[in-house]
């Protein structure tokens, strides 16, 4: 996250918070020095340079969940919240941070790899086709080759 946090970001939180589930879900807000490390322009993640790092989570406890059909419901309940926050937080964002190994900006119906490296894509590209032309290094998350 680029820039503080407005007035409207907090209200919509507050908003969205009267129905968190008890258990379950967080978000984390880390506060991150902007001033630290390379500039954006000089590495391969765009989110450098920023003042907040946002990250969100659920979690089905076991010992409470009962059923596997139980547990399904559970889980996708939490992350239906957790979605809807995902979706407040975004338009304030840089976009995704590929660290995570998270696959939601696809779910989200955006480009994973815009949203991860923004402009750096092409150059990553020209990496990952030099360094690795016949994609043995591969997963859903890689850097592709064309």
């Amino acid at each position: 996250m680029p820039e503080p946090f407005t007035d409207e970001l907090i209200q919509a939180l507050a908003e969205h918070a009267i129905s968190q589930p008890a258990d379950g879900v967080r978000i984390q807000l880390h506060g991150l020095d902007p001033n630290s490390g390379l500039p954006v322009e000089a590495t391969a993640i765009k989110n450098r340079g920023c003042p907040w790092l946002m990250g969100m989570s659920s979690a089905v406890l076991l010992y409470d969940a009962g059923a596997t059909a139980t547990m399904d419901e559970t889980g996708k309940n939490l992350d239906e919240w957790l979605n809807q926050a995902y979706e407040i937080f975004y338009p304030y964002t840089t976009g995704g941070y590929i660290g995570d190994d998270d696959y939601a900006e696809g779910d989200h119906g955006r480009d994973m790899f815009d949203s991860y490296y923004g402009r750096h894509l092409p150059k990553l590209k020209a990496v990952k086709r030099k360094y690795d032309p016949d994609n043995l290094f591969h997963h859903k998350l890689s850097i592709p080759l064309d």
